[in-house]
Protein backbone atom coordinates (compact mmCIF):
# COMPACT_ATOMS: atom_id res chain seq x y z
CA UNK A 1 0.00 0.00 0.00
CA UNK A 2 1.41 3.30 -0.73
CA UNK A 3 2.14 5.42 2.20
CA UNK A 4 -0.37 8.75 2.11
CA UNK A 5 2.33 10.97 1.68
CA UNK A 6 3.00 9.70 -2.18
CA UNK A 7 -0.84 9.78 -2.12
CA UNK A 8 -0.74 13.65 -2.11
CA UNK A 9 2.29 13.92 -3.69
CA UNK A 10 0.57 12.17 -6.89
CA UNK A 11 -2.61 14.73 -6.43
CA UNK A 12 -0.47 17.61 -5.82
CA UNK A 13 1.58 16.85 -8.91
CA UNK A 14 -1.34 15.98 -10.97
CA UNK A 15 -3.81 19.30 -10.09
CA UNK A 16 -0.12 21.32 -10.84
CA UNK A 17 0.35 19.47 -14.24
CA UNK A 18 -3.36 19.96 -15.38
CA UNK A 19 -3.60 23.45 -13.97
CA UNK A 20 -0.48 24.61 -15.42
CA UNK A 21 -1.15 23.52 -18.80
CA UNK A 22 -4.69 24.59 -19.26
CA UNK A 23 -4.25 27.97 -18.18
CA UNK A 24 -2.33 29.56 -20.90
CA UNK A 25 -4.21 27.67 -23.06
CA UNK A 26 -7.97 29.17 -21.62
CA UNK A 27 -6.17 32.47 -21.35
CA UNK A 28 -5.28 32.52 -25.12
CA UNK A 29 -8.96 30.39 -26.09
CA UNK A 30 -11.02 32.38 -24.41
CA UNK A 31 -9.58 35.81 -22.81
CA UNK A 32 -8.01 36.78 -26.70
CA UNK A 33 -4.55 36.26 -25.49
CA UNK A 34 -2.25 36.00 -28.47
CA UNK A 35 -0.36 32.17 -28.74
CA UNK A 36 2.65 34.08 -28.06
CA UNK A 37 1.98 35.34 -24.79
CA UNK A 38 0.68 31.60 -23.85
CA UNK A 39 4.42 30.23 -24.74
CA UNK A 40 6.17 33.25 -22.78
CA UNK A 41 3.94 32.16 -19.92
CA UNK A 42 5.42 28.71 -20.57
CA UNK A 43 8.95 29.99 -20.94
CA UNK A 44 8.66 31.87 -17.59
CA UNK A 45 7.24 28.74 -15.38
CA UNK A 46 10.00 26.67 -17.05
CA UNK A 47 12.37 28.86 -15.51
CA UNK A 48 10.36 29.09 -12.25
CA UNK A 49 10.46 25.24 -11.81
CA UNK A 50 13.89 25.05 -11.70
CA UNK A 51 14.27 27.88 -9.09
CA UNK A 52 11.73 26.22 -6.93
CA UNK A 53 13.50 22.56 -7.25
CA UNK A 54 16.35 24.38 -6.03
CA UNK A 55 15.20 26.18 -3.48
CA UNK A 56 13.34 22.80 -2.01
CA UNK A 57 16.69 20.76 -2.52
CA UNK A 58 18.33 23.23 -0.09
CA UNK A 59 15.48 23.25 2.30
CA UNK A 60 15.50 19.63 2.86
CA UNK A 61 18.64 18.04 1.46
CA UNK A 62 21.72 17.55 3.66
CA UNK A 63 24.56 19.90 3.58
CA UNK A 64 26.54 16.60 3.44
CA UNK A 65 25.34 12.92 3.00
CA UNK A 66 27.93 10.33 2.36
CA UNK A 67 25.04 7.77 1.22
CA UNK A 68 25.53 10.16 -1.77
CA UNK A 69 27.05 9.57 -5.44
CA UNK A 70 30.92 9.63 -5.70
CA UNK A 71 30.63 13.31 -6.90
CA UNK A 72 27.92 14.56 -5.31
CA UNK A 73 28.33 14.02 -1.47
CA UNK A 74 27.95 17.81 -0.62
CA UNK A 75 24.53 18.97 -1.61
CA UNK A 76 26.65 22.76 -2.84
CA UNK A 77 28.40 20.82 -6.01
CA UNK A 78 25.67 18.94 -6.81
CA UNK A 79 23.58 22.17 -7.20
CA UNK A 80 26.76 24.59 -8.54
CA UNK A 81 26.92 21.56 -11.27
CA UNK A 82 22.70 21.73 -11.90
CA UNK A 83 22.59 25.30 -12.10
CA UNK A 84 25.39 25.72 -14.54
CA UNK A 85 23.93 23.39 -17.05
CA UNK A 86 20.00 24.00 -15.96
CA UNK A 87 20.11 27.70 -16.28
CA UNK A 88 22.29 27.46 -19.54
CA UNK A 89 20.08 25.27 -21.26
CA UNK A 90 17.33 27.57 -20.07
CA UNK A 91 18.77 30.73 -21.67
CA UNK A 92 19.34 29.02 -24.75
CA UNK A 93 16.00 27.84 -25.33
CA UNK A 94 14.48 31.19 -24.65
CA UNK A 95 16.55 33.04 -26.66
CA UNK A 96 16.16 30.85 -29.51
CA UNK A 97 12.41 31.55 -28.77
CA UNK A 98 12.37 35.03 -28.53
CA UNK A 99 14.80 35.33 -31.61
CA UNK A 100 11.88 33.09 -33.06
CA UNK A 101 9.05 35.02 -31.77
CA UNK A 102 10.32 38.61 -32.60
CA UNK A 103 11.86 38.04 -35.89
CA UNK A 104 10.57 35.49 -37.48
CA UNK A 105 6.49 35.69 -36.36
CA UNK A 106 7.32 39.68 -35.48
CA UNK A 107 5.09 39.17 -32.29
CA UNK A 108 4.48 41.33 -30.33
CA UNK A 109 3.29 40.98 -26.41
CA UNK A 110 1.29 42.90 -23.64
CA UNK A 111 3.61 42.72 -20.15
CA UNK A 112 0.46 42.60 -18.11
CA UNK A 113 -0.93 39.78 -19.81
CA UNK A 114 1.79 37.90 -19.14
CA UNK A 115 2.14 38.94 -15.65
CA UNK A 116 -1.27 37.76 -14.92
CA UNK A 117 -1.02 34.02 -16.77
CA UNK A 118 2.11 33.46 -15.06
CA UNK A 119 1.04 34.95 -11.90
CA UNK A 120 -2.03 32.38 -12.24
CA UNK A 121 0.02 29.88 -12.79
CA UNK A 122 2.89 30.65 -9.65
CA UNK A 123 0.02 29.83 -7.77
CA UNK A 124 0.04 25.82 -8.75
CA UNK A 125 3.96 25.95 -8.57
CA UNK A 126 4.46 26.97 -5.08
CA UNK A 127 1.52 24.28 -3.51
CA UNK A 128 3.64 22.01 -5.38
CA UNK A 129 6.83 23.43 -3.83
CA UNK A 130 5.14 23.17 -1.03
CA UNK A 131 4.09 19.58 -1.43
CA UNK A 132 7.39 18.08 -2.24
CA UNK A 133 9.29 20.56 0.67
CA UNK A 134 6.67 18.35 3.25
CA UNK A 135 6.47 15.26 1.67
CA UNK A 136 9.84 14.50 0.53
CA UNK A 137 11.75 15.55 3.78
CA UNK A 138 14.46 14.86 4.47
CA UNK A 139 15.59 14.11 1.11
CA UNK A 140 18.91 12.29 0.38
CA UNK A 141 20.97 13.91 -1.67
CA UNK A 142 21.04 10.42 -4.58
CA UNK A 143 17.07 11.52 -4.71
CA UNK A 144 17.98 15.39 -4.89
CA UNK A 145 19.59 14.41 -8.22
CA UNK A 146 16.23 13.04 -9.61
CA UNK A 147 14.06 15.95 -8.31
CA UNK A 148 16.65 18.40 -9.92
CA UNK A 149 17.22 16.79 -13.13
CA UNK A 150 13.60 16.50 -13.90
CA UNK A 151 13.25 20.20 -13.31
CA UNK A 152 15.87 20.70 -15.92
CA UNK A 153 13.50 18.73 -18.47
CA UNK A 154 11.41 21.20 -18.38
CA UNK A 155 13.89 23.71 -20.05
CA UNK A 156 14.87 20.70 -22.20
CA UNK A 157 10.95 20.15 -23.32
CA UNK A 158 10.94 24.05 -24.26
CA UNK A 159 13.60 23.72 -26.34
CA UNK A 160 13.18 20.61 -28.51
CA UNK A 161 9.31 22.14 -28.90
CA UNK A 162 10.88 25.36 -29.95
CA UNK A 163 13.17 23.53 -33.15
CA UNK A 164 9.50 21.58 -33.92
CA UNK A 165 7.75 24.45 -33.86
CA UNK A 166 9.19 26.30 -36.08
CA UNK A 167 8.58 24.10 -38.99
CA UNK A 168 4.73 23.58 -37.84
CA UNK A 169 5.19 27.75 -37.65
CA UNK A 170 5.64 27.78 -41.60
CA UNK A 171 2.01 26.31 -42.44
CA UNK A 172 0.19 28.41 -39.64
CA UNK A 173 1.39 30.72 -37.14
CA UNK A 174 -0.57 29.78 -34.43
CA UNK A 175 0.71 25.99 -34.44
CA UNK A 176 4.08 26.55 -32.58
CA UNK A 177 2.59 25.97 -29.55
CA UNK A 178 1.22 23.11 -30.15
CA UNK A 179 4.42 20.64 -29.91
CA UNK A 180 4.75 22.21 -26.46
CA UNK A 181 1.30 21.97 -25.19
CA UNK A 182 1.64 17.95 -26.21
CA UNK A 183 4.98 17.32 -25.07
CA UNK A 184 4.33 18.90 -21.81
CA UNK A 185 1.00 17.29 -21.10
CA UNK A 186 2.38 13.79 -21.80
CA UNK A 187 5.66 14.03 -19.42
CA UNK A 188 4.01 16.65 -16.78
CA UNK A 189 0.83 14.39 -16.05
CA UNK A 190 2.04 11.03 -17.05
CA UNK A 191 5.77 11.12 -15.17
CA UNK A 192 3.96 11.34 -11.42
CA UNK A 193 1.40 8.38 -12.46
CA UNK A 194 4.60 6.10 -14.08
CA UNK A 195 6.50 6.95 -10.40
CA UNK A 196 3.35 6.74 -8.49
CA UNK A 197 2.50 3.07 -9.76
CA UNK A 198 6.51 2.16 -9.95
CA UNK A 199 7.15 2.22 -14.13
CA UNK A 200 9.94 4.66 -12.99
CA UNK A 201 12.76 4.60 -10.80
CA UNK A 202 12.25 7.40 -8.66
CA UNK A 203 15.65 7.22 -7.05
CA UNK A 204 17.27 7.39 -10.92
CA UNK A 205 18.03 10.82 -12.11
CA UNK A 206 17.09 11.42 -15.92
CA UNK A 207 20.74 13.13 -15.71
CA UNK A 208 23.65 11.04 -13.72
CA UNK A 209 26.45 12.32 -11.39
CA UNK A 210 28.29 11.11 -14.02
CA UNK A 211 26.53 12.87 -16.92
CA UNK A 212 27.01 16.30 -15.05
CA UNK A 213 30.64 15.34 -14.53
CA UNK A 214 31.38 14.52 -18.13
CA UNK A 215 33.44 18.05 -19.48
Amino acid sequence: MKRPRSIIRLIVSEVTAFFVLAIPLELWFFEDYPPESAMMIYALESAAAIILAILCVLLISPSYDPGGSPRYKRRSTLIADFSIIAFGFLAAAILFLSLFLFLVLRASFDAGQIAIGFGLVSVFLIAEFISNAVTLRPLPLKKAENLLSRSMGKAALLFLAVFIGMFLAGLVNEWFVIPFVLLKAMVDIGEPIQTYFGKNDPTAPLITSEDLSKP
